[in-house]
C-alpha cells in the first residue's frame, strides 16, 4: 500500500517523506554523523525501518554513509543549496549590476534575503578597497543584528516576528559597538527605515562600516533582498553620500529584473 498521508494541507501530507525530511535536519546538526540506531530512537523507527530510510538516502546522495557507520549529509544537499543561492542571486542581469557596482566603487558588494524568516547570505562579491570578512560567507547569518544588511531585513518583519528572531538567534556583542539591546535595535530600524538606508558603524568588526538599502519591488513580498556593501570606516565618513547614492540606484535598477 501507499505511504499514509496525515491532514492538514491540501490533499495531506506524505509521512515518509516528512519524516525524510526530519531526519535530515537532526543529521545536519550533527557535524560528526549520527548512527542509524540513534536515528531509530530519536524518531521512535524500527531498526529496519531507520536503515532503508538512510540507504534511500544514501543511494541519492542526500546522506553519506561514513566508514565508521555514522551518517552525514550528502553532496545533493549541497548541490541543491547551490541551486537555491544561484535562484536567489537572481538573474545575468543582477550579476551584472553588482559586479557594475564592485567596479564602480571598489567596494565589496553583498546580496541577502529574507528566506523563512531567516536572514540569508545569498551572494558575496569582493572588492579591493574593502578588508575581507572571512564570516560574511553565503549561508544564514546570525549576526543580523549587527550587519547593514541584516538590520535591512530585520525591519520588513512584523515586531512580534522580530522579537522572536532576536530572541532565538540572540544579539551577540562583535564589537563594544554591537547594539545589544532590542528597545536600542528597534530604535535603530524604526529611523534607518525613514531615511531607507541602513548603516552599522563597526557593530560586527572594528574599523569595518556597512551601508544597505532594500531592493523596493520587495520590500513588502515574501522574501524581500537588501544589497550592501562594506567599507573602512574611515572611507564611510568621507564616501557615504556618494556610498548610499549608489547603492539606491543599483537598487532601483535590480527591482526591474527580480521579478522576471
Amino acid at each position: 500500500m501507499g505511504d499514509s498521508k496525515k491532514p492538514g494541507g491540501a490533499g495531506g501530507t506524505i509521512q515518509s517523506v516528512q519524516r525524510a525530511l526530519r531526519i535530515m535536519e537532526f543529521i545536519g546538526r550533527h557535524p560528526n554523523g549520527v548512527s542509524a540506531q540513534r536515528v531509530a530512537h530519536e524518531f521512535k523507527l524500527g531498526r529496519a525501518t531507520a536503515y532503508n530510510l538512510l540507504r534511500t538516502m544514501v543511494k541519492e546522495r542526500y546522506v553519506m554513509h561514513g566508514e565508521d557507520g555514522r551518517f552525514m549529509l550528502g553532496t545533493q544537499v549541497t548541490q541543491r543549496y547551490s541551486d537555491l543561492t544561484r535562484s536567489l542571486s537572481g538573474p545575468g542581469d543582477i550579476n551584472g549590476l553588482v559586479n557594475r557596482l564592485v567596479s564602480e566603487t571598489g567596494y565589496s558588494v553583498f546580496l541577502a534575503s529574507m528566506i523563512d524568516e531567516k536572514v540569508t547570505l545569498v551572494d558575496v562579491i569582493e572588492g579591493k578597497r574593502s578588508p575581507h570578512v572571512e564570516d560574511l560567507v553565503v549561508g544564514f547569518d546570525e549576526g543580523a543584528h549587527a550587519t547593514a544588511f541584516g538590520k535591512a531585513l530585520l525591519a520588513t518583519l512584523p515586531e512580534e516576528k522580530r522579537l522572536n528572531y532576536v530572541g532565538e538567534y540572540g544579539m551577540r556583542p562583535f564589537t563594544r559597538n554591537t547594539v545589544t539591546d532590542y528597545p536600542h535595535l528597534d530604535y535603530d530600524l524604526r529611523v534607518s527605515s525613514n531615511r531607507g538606508v541602513y548603516l552599522e558603524m563597526e557593530q560586527y568588526r572594528p574599523d569595518i562600516s556597512c551601508a544597505a538599502v532594500l531592493v523596493p519591488s520587495l520590500y513588502q513580498q515574501r522574501n524581500p533582498i537588501s544589497i550592501a556593501t562594506a567599507v573602512p570606516t574611515e572611507h564611510m565618513s568621507r564616501w557615504k553620500p556618494l556610498i548610499t547614492k549608489r547603492l539606491t540606484r543599483a537598487a532601483r535598477e535590480m527591482s526591474v529584473f527580480v521579478g522576471r
